[in-house]
């Protein structure tokens, strides 16, 4: 991965975040995942072999991060994307 792309997907959950404030709708988890696989460039045919668990597991983590360094309001807004879609 080069060094921007592993930046931008590592903003990626905060983009969610971000744009889940903006608008008020949360995103599906499909959504979310189809954003990390066009942020890592996977070609259609391989989608398949990157499971939905990734994205879950990457939004879980900016979760902790955020809980662990005090921002919350990022925290429940993570919470309520990962809630709405029956993930926690």
């Amino acid at each position: 991965m080069e060094p921007l792309q592993y930046i931008e997907v590592k903003c990626l959950p905060m983009k969610i975040e971000a744009e889940y404030k903006r608008t008020s709708k949360i995103p599906s988890i499909q959504e979310c995942h189809e954003k990390l696989l066009e942020e890592l460039g996977i070609p259609e045919k391989e989608k398949n072999n990157y499971p939905i668990e990734i994205t879950i597991n990457m939004l879980k983590k900016f979760k902790e991060d955020m809980e662990d360094i005090g921002e919350t309001e990022r925290s429940i807004s993570i919470y309520k994307i990962l809630q709405s879609n029956n993930i926690v």
